[in-house]
């Protein structure tokens, strides 16, 4: 508008004074436009030409002006005018110096950076007061400003990419046996990978904990059909501001937690510029000499706007046989908010399994589309917070060339290939679709499902028992499945068997209905809650007595709200004692046996806050929450309804909480009660948690360690099992790592009309049962098949106040322990 108002003003005029202005203005106009065009250019290293990520290029100092390259190596500075000189630095590389004249006006410069080959000039400044440190706090003080998951809500996009290929590298004492599959491995290796697996997803988060990951899309090389996708989440960890991280079975303390400073040493190694007005450091950190927990060491940027992270790596500071590095970068987005843009993983085997040679799997996602602090309706959320769309293995290259972040390789593309000729030849997807039930303990064979529990079990009553359980699954019907089990146990000699039939109604609300029919043998006084679809090791190994049992019964079962399961039901169990007792209330058998008939009508409601649930390989899987589980369960015991003998009512309540507290270890708690209103024989009442064997002695937790077995009775009783593992923060020297744990366990309970009962000298938990415990773990480490160190430990427990036994050494329980770790 300006210069139309200059033709007019002049043009009637004088035109060639108009024109000569216009001339002038043009050119003035050109100059400036080519005076302040932007330079485009790419950092990477100068020896293998790979692009260096997150490297500085600081383009005037005076004014304090950077920008930083992104994860392909490039970046952009706005205006050539502001350039004075140029000065390209990151870690392990030479810093490379230009002057203005260096940089070319057009086209993309590629600037080359040496490795640095010399040792890292690392000055560690630890003054009276470590400049480090002010940074350190500031980051902490700051955490809840940067950390996404407390944002109000965000939606992003990701692109996830993950490969196997063997680590070469690791070929130190290598049998001649081994040398030819190595040279084969050395040749395959230059051509492809193992595998690659890439995945997309959308992820949806509100607060408080509203989150929904879809995964839209998943390819996985040598699978035609995979039914199971990677997310960001899975190895890596997404945003670096927890208190704690937990990779593979370890649990680390943050750098930046709530008091890290007085743990780690941080010393600051190099200052750049990147924003106008704000800095980065770069900050390098490990555990302090000596440090006793699991910690990291690594490197961050802290931006000094909002003193936010701008980029961490962390590996383990004590590396084992399964190590994992992992890189994040954060990005300023539109609103002046920190989030995630990419994260990277190396998760390095240091031998496969049976060979020698080791394993990598890298990983990377890219996430796009971020928008923060969005209305997202809460019909977007489910129960599920991961959950594989049922299209996405189906996904065709059109959708790949849209979506993927990083092109393939050569590499990469030869592995499809090849892994898909391989795939066809060995049926890779017939063995995925096999697996896709372990979780709930089935291996799939085609249209049955095989119980992999009832394959082979010991217990000291049945001795080795052997069977197999099988059932239909969803390749005969998604809507039921039908099927049974038997076993045979040869030291009692006796065949069990049972049926089941159940109603698959709602996927989604996880509606059942099922009849199930049980002719076996139950141990006596068990307790019926059941936190995880586990079974107790304890009553399986160790049980001494036990009832034959025949039930039939019907269960309703569904989920209701986010975090609740129920289920109702209906059934008649027959308790036979293979053991000499007597209820006395109940007419004795010419024989001077018994059979107890119960019919019970049951409610059962297991509630879970904030229960991470995904939804992969066809199946809904429970990651667990830092929440206590709470179990009840009611039975209503219905006298003369289906030959029912006794009237009573039956409440179970137990609540178990697992959680980890930095710089002191996991702590284990477990709150069991139970009552029944009227007398019942001995194999419907409360008989506790025993594990105690004097053949063969393991540390069990959630059980009372020095209770013998069918030694207490109670109508009515409380427990409570204590277990604080400290780990590694006791002692930790060189090889020599023991863990220890320490345990408590208290119960009190009655039993009224202790008359009524024969057979069994029943003791009382009037007065209460003590016992404490010490075990120290990971004593001897033996390598486990080049996965982790499988450990052995011994435990000294002793029971003690008023049901002390009357021999001093009978009151003492020594255990051995096992504790399986990658490090």
């Amino acid at each position: 508008m300006n210069d139309y108002y200059i033709w007019k003003k002049h043009g009637k005029k004088n035109l060639k004074s108009s024109l000569r202005y216009l001339f002038i203005l043009t050119l003035t106009t050109l100059a400036q436009t080519a005076y302040s065009q932007a330079v485009k250019g790419r950092v990477i290293d100068a020896e293998d030409g790979s692009p260096l990520l997150f490297a500085h290029v600081v383009y005037n100092i005076d004014k304090k002006l950077g920008v930083t390259t992104d994860d392909k190596g490039y970046f952009v500075i706005d205006n050539y005018s502001d350039i004075k000189e140029v000065e390209v630095s990151t870690i392990g590389y030479k810093t490379a110096t230009f002057v203005k004249s260096d940089v070319p006006r057009t086209g993309t410069w590629t600037i080359l950076l040496d490795p640095n080959v010399e040792s890292l000039n690392e000055v560690e400044l630890m003054a009276n007061e470590n400049p480090a440190l002010r940074i350190i706090r500031n980051t902490i003080k700051n955490k809840e400003v940067n950390d996404p998951k407390l944002m109000d809500s965000y939606y992003y996009r990701s692109y996830n990419k993950n490969l196997i290929t063997y680590d070469l590298t690791a070929d130190s004492a290598m049998s001649s046996e081994d040398s030819a599959q190595w040279k084969e491995d050395i040749i395959q290796s230059k051509t492809n990978h193992l595998l690659v697996i890439e995945s997309v997803t959308e992820k949806f988060f509100k607060e408080p904990n509203n989150q929904k990951e879809v995964v839209i899309g998943t390819r996985i090389s040598g699978f035609e059909e995979p039914n199971f996708g990677m997310v960001p989440n899975d190895v890596g960890h997404f945003a670096f501001y927890d208190n704690t991280i937990k990779l593979t079975n370890k649990v680390f303390l943050n750098p930046i937690a709530d008091g890290a400073d007085d743990n780690y040493v941080y010393f600051i190694y190099d200052t750049l510029y990147t924003i106008p007005g704000d800095t980065t450091f770069v900050i390098k950190y490990y555990p302090e000499s000596g440090a006793n927990f699991d910690g990291f060491k690594g490197i961050m940027h802290i931006n000094t706007r909002h003193w936010a992270i701008e980029y961490v790596s962390a590996e383990p500071f004590n590396k084992g046989k399964i190590h994992l590095f992992i890189e994040q970068m954060y990005t300023l987005q539109p609103n002046d908010v920190w989030f995630p843009t990419q994260l990277n993983f190396e998760l390095t085997l240091e031998k496969v399994p049976f060979r020698n040679q080791g394993a990598v799997l890298k990983g990377k996602s890219f996430l796009d589309s971020i928008q923060i602090d969005i209305p997202i309706p809460d019909s977007v959320f489910s129960v599920e917070e991961v959950e594989l769309d049922k299209k996405a293995g189906k996904v065709k290259e059109e959708f790949w060339e849209i979506h993927r972040k990083e092109e393939l390789s050569v590499k990469e593309k030869a592995t499809y290939k090849k892994m898909e000729e391989i795939g066809d030849k060995y049926e890779f997807d017939f063995i995925l679709r096999s697996t896709r039930h372990a979780y709930q303990g089935f291996l799939a064979f085609g249209p049955i499902n095989v119980e992999a529990r009832k394959l082979v079990a010991y217990n000291d009553y049945e001795g080795l028992r052997l069977g197999a359980g099988l059932y239909t699954n969803e390749e005969v019907s998604e809507h039921f499945s039908v099927g049974g089990y038997f076993g045979y146990g040869f030291n009692d000699k006796a065949w069990k068997y049972g049926t089941r039939l159940q109603l698959n109604l709602s996927q989604k609300h996880e509606i059942t209905w099922s009849f199930d029919y049980q002719n076996d043998v139950k141990n006596p006084g068990g307790i019926n809650l059941f936190y995880w679809r586990k079974a107790n090791f304890a009553n399986q190994f160790f049980n001494t007595e036990m009832d034959l049992y025949e039930q039939k019964s019907t269960t309703f079962a569904f989920r209701l709200w986010k975090y609740s399961q129920f289920s109702v039901g209906f059934g008649q169990a027959k308790h036979s004692p293979t053991y000499f007792y007597q209820f006395t209330p109940i007419p004795v058998d010419s024989d001077g046996s018994q059979t107890f008939t119960t019919t019970e009508a049951r409610l059962n409601w297991r509630w879970l806050y904030k229960e991470r649930l995904v939804s992969n390989f066809g199946q809904r899987i429970s990651m667990g929450s830092n929440y206590p589980v709470i179990n009840i369960a009611y039975a209503r015991g219905l006298q003369n309804v289906w030959d029912g003998q006794f009237d009573y009512n039956k409440v179970e309540l137990g609540v178990k909480w697992d959680h980890y507290t930095a710089q002191l270890g996991r702590t284990l708690i477990t709150l069991e009660a139970g009552f029944i209103d009227n007398a019942v024989p001995y194999s419907l009442a409360f008989g506790g948690r025993p594990s105690f064997n004097p053949s063969f002695s393991v540390v069990v937790k959630n059980t009372f360690q020095t209770m013998r077995f069918n030694e207490f009775a109670s109508d009515q009783y409380a427990a409570l099992f204590f277990m604080h593992d400290f780990g590694p923060l006791l002692l930790r020297s060189g090889w020599f790592r023991p863990e220890f744990r320490y345990f408590q366990g208290i119960s009190f309970g009655s039993l009224k009309n202790k008359e009524f009962h024969k057979g069994f000298d029943f003791k009382s938990l009037d007065k209460g049962f003590y016992e404490s415990g010490i075990v120290m773990d990971n004593i001897i480490r033996f390598n486990l098949f080049n996965t982790g160190y499988l450990g052995l430990g011994a435990g000294a427990f002793y029971r003690y106040g008023p049901n002390h036994l009357p021999v001093m050494s009978d009151n003492w329980t020594f255990k051995i322990s096992f504790a399986y770790q990658v490090n």
